[in-house]
């Protein structure tokens, strides 16, 4: 009998000691090659995996540690390379592309197969990873197509199963021991992370273009200091041209919550993104008119001359050619977090237009909506704006927290003295 040392010249030993030279990367080949590469790969790793010694050239010597150890490095270098060739081929088994069905490493038949013990341990825990694994890159496309249960598609998020897959190959990974487990449980992972990170940027995608046509435009609190800041995420989800678009959105439907009446100016026009109208409530209080200009930046913002001249040539036309309506109170500039020059330079644009010049970041106008659920007192707003530094903080936050408790307190003593009246006179009424 052969010894381990020195396998025979047999065509699968021969084809593993080619594997080892090549990367396990597979993206360029396309899904139908990717495809057909995994095929040949998952058959060449079953007979490792019913450690077929006849066929894969692996005899027992005399060291069995040794051979076992050999059978667990054959199993890890086919499992990397068929890791990686069925990520980039699971979307040939989708489309049928040239390939008509013919092999397809989802069917839960195979699965059941693959799940035994007859083979011993290394092998055994070498089929559980490995059915893990063809189990969550399924999920993962049930998560893409079926969405999460956020819009009533399903009843509950596949990503949920997918989590349970990828507890299960860490937790088999570590429980069995052995290095090359440990290993192979790593790169399991590793491919099923990047195709549930692509599964659920399709279902996000995918889930905000239905909503968005089933109840219009929302303000989504959470995305507009993203979008301030050109997150990575937004740009993919969006595109390059389309974030600063969204921001101006969602920074006019917020500043709408709050309860200004609000016109977004037509881009490419010489004017300020937003003009927003306070209106007076019931003949209380003063109305005026609120400049808004949207900035978005991959870094810190820093205001550059060409930005605090065209501000100022804009916030100047503007105020023109709206003559008719409530003062100009402020013009309040938002974008994402600033360098230490800009309060200066802010300073300098108020002198030149001669109105209350402010800078607040997105994450900010983000948090006093979620602290304040409706309209938000006007007055109270211009006054904690213009009151204190050119970059607003968390004071106005507190400030217009402060003034709306005030309100509210005053309207549920009103309430309650009513209904305390009424309920004194109706006892009244009643005792006689």
């Amino acid at each position: 009998m052969p010894s381990t040392t020195e396998p025979p010249g047999v065509p699968l030993w021969e084809e593993l000691e080619e594997l080892r030279s090549i990367p396990p990367e597979y993206s360029g080949l396309g899904p139908d090659a990717s495809l057909e590469r995994a095929e040949r790969l998952f058959r060449m790793w079953l007979p490792i995996l019913e450690r077929d010694s006849e066929v894969v050239g692996i005899h027992e010597g005399g060291n069995a540690v040794e051979t076992a150890a050999k059978w667990r490095s054959a199993s890890l270098l086919v499992g990397r390379h068929f890791a990686s060739a069925l990520l980039h081929g699971e979307p040939a088994t989708r489309s049928g592309g040239t390939r008509d069905g013919r092999w397809n490493p989802f069917q839960f038949s195979m699965h059941e197969r693959l799940l035994t013990s007859e083979y011993g341990f290394d092998a055994t825990v070498e089929r559980r990873l490995l059915v893990e694994y063809l189990k969550g890159i399924w999920n993962c496309y049930l998560m893409e197509l079926l969405g999460s249960a956020a819009l009533g598609k399903t009843p509950v998020g596949w990503d949920k199963f997918v989590f349970w897959e990828l507890n299960s190959i860490s937790f088999v990974g570590l429980e069995s021991g052995r290095l090359e487990h440990l290993a192979l449980g790593a790169y399991f992972s590793a491919c099923l992370t990047e195709r549930a990170r692509d599964a659920t940027e399709a279902r996000d995608r995918e889930e905000i273009e239905h909503r968005n046509l089933a109840f219009g435009s929302l303000v989504v609190v959470q995305e507009l200091g993203l979008l301030a800041r050109r997150n990575a995420t937004m740009l993919e989800r969006y595109g390059e041209k389309r974030v600063e678009e969204r921001f101006e959105q969602q920074l006019a439907l917020i500043m709408q919550s709050f309860g200004f009446l609000v016109v977004a100016t037509k881009r490419g026009q010489r004017r300020v993104d937003l003009v927003c109208l306070a209106p007076s409530v019931s003949g209380s209080g003063e109305s005026f008119t609120v400049l808004v200009e949207a900035k978005s930046a991959a870094g810190n913002y820093a205001l550059p001359t060409k930005d605090s001249r065209a501000i100022v040539e804009y916030v100047r036309d503007t105020k023109r050619a709206l003559s008719t309506l409530p003062p100009v109170k402020l013009v309040l500039v938002v974008g994402p977090p600033i360098a230490s020059t800009v309060p200066d330079k802010l300073r300098l644009v108020e002198s030149e237009v001669g109105t209350p010049v402010r800078y607040v970041v997105a994450d900010l106008l983000a948090e006093l909506r979620r602290q304040s659920p409706g309209p938000i007192p006007m007055e109270s707003f211009l006054a904690s704006a213009t009151q204190g530094s050119h970059v607003l903080d968390g004071s106005v936050l507190r400030s217009i927290g402060e003034s709306e408790r005030r309100v509210a307190d005053a309207h549920t003593a009103f309430v309650t003295s009513l209904l305390t009246g009424r309920g004194s006179a109706d006892g009244r009424e009643l005792a006689t």
